[in-house]
Order: C-alpha cells, then sequence, then structure tokens
C-alpha cells in the first residue's frame, strides 16, 4: 500500500520526531520542508532546482517551496510514498501541494491533523515569541483554514497532538496501516 500522509500542525510546534518515528514503521522517506528549506538555501544553484525555477531573488516563497518540494517528490523513493512535514501551512499552498500532486500522478494524500491544547502551545510560544497571545491566535486561524480545505476534500484525520508520542505515533499508524 502507498501511503501519502501530511501532517498538519501549528507552525509553533515541531512534529519532526512524531513524523520521523512514523515513517520508519512504516519504511517511507519522511519530508520535512524545513530541512529541505534549509538543504535549498545551501544548493541554491543546483541543476534540478534550476530547471524547475531558475534563482529569482523576488520570488514568491511559496513558489520556491513548491520546487524544492517537487524536486523531493520525484526522487524515487518518494514514488513509494512520503510523510510530509512542515507543509503546508496556508490554504494557498495546500490549492497548490494538491495541484502539484495530481501533476506528480500521485492520489489524493491524508491529512493529519495534531491538534494541540491552547495550554501547550502558549508555553512553547512563550519561550520563542515577544507576544504569545497574538502569534497563536494567528497561528491557529491560519492552521483551521487549512484543516477546513482537507477536511472539505475529505482526506482529514485528527490525532490529539498533547498525547504522549508513543500513543500519538500509534494513532497516527493506526489511520493508515
Amino acid at each position: 500500500m502507498t501511503v501519502q500522509l501530511i501532517l498538519l500542525s501549528l507552525e509553533t510546534v515541531n512534529v519532526t520526531a512524531q513524523a520521523e518515528r512514523v515513517a520508519e514503521q512504516l519504511g517511507l522517506p519522511h519530508i520535512s520542508m524545513s530541512q529541505l528549506s534549509s538543504e535549498a538555501m545551501r544548493d541554491r544553484f543546483s541543476p534540478e532546482l534550476q530547471a524547475l525555477q531558475p534563482y529569482d531573488p523576488v520570488a514568491s516563497p511559496d513558489l520556491e517551496r513548491l520546487a524544492i518540494l517537487e524536486v523531493r517528490l520525484r526522487q524515487r523513493d518518494a514514488r513509494q510514498g512520503w510523510i510530509l512535514s512542515g507543509f503546508p501551512t496556508s490554504v494557498t499552498q495546500a490549492q497548490a501541494l494538491h495541484r502539484l500532486l495530481e501533476d506528480l500522478g500521485y492520489p489524493q494524500p491524508q491529512a493529519l491533523y495534531l491538534n494541540w491544547s491552547r495550554s501547550i502551545i502558549q508555553e512553547l510560544l512563550a519561550q520563542d515569541s515577544p507576544h504569545p497571545d497574538q502569534q497563536l491566535e494567528t497561528n491557529l486561524k491560519q492552521i483551521s483554514l487549512v484543516v477546513e480545505y482537507y477536511q472539505e476534500l475529505g482526506c482529514l484525520n485528527m490525532v490529539n497532538g498533547d498525547a504522549p508520542i508513543s500513543l500519538t505515533h500509534s494513532l497516527t499508524k493506526a489511520c493508515y496501516v
């Protein structure tokens, strides 16, 4: 069975550990948008990336992310399935990702929303943001629109992000195996 899974969460919550654990159990690559972006900054002039999108200092960050992601999704190991984290974070990105996946011949992916309690999120934000309440409201509004988009597509599942990682992993794996 081929699994394409998009892990959705607030930008302030790092889901890398959950994604890596589930990917390992399912034998799939974990595609981390933050890692891909870091690598792309280092390899900005790679032939693969230049073929898809020549370097443009005023290009849209979303277009750059999609080009970077397209290069990764075209790799052989991704054809058997993948788990994506850190993207999309907006409805515009979700729609663009949907079109990209269709163009690449992938079936409709499943989306899994890791729903975290306000108290956990506020605690994480307080460590990094001078205005955690404002940041929280902005992030919640943005992710709720993405969650709604995937609900409308009929491919969304939700998991309690506050649960211990072992439980989150079990619930995530159960949704797709």
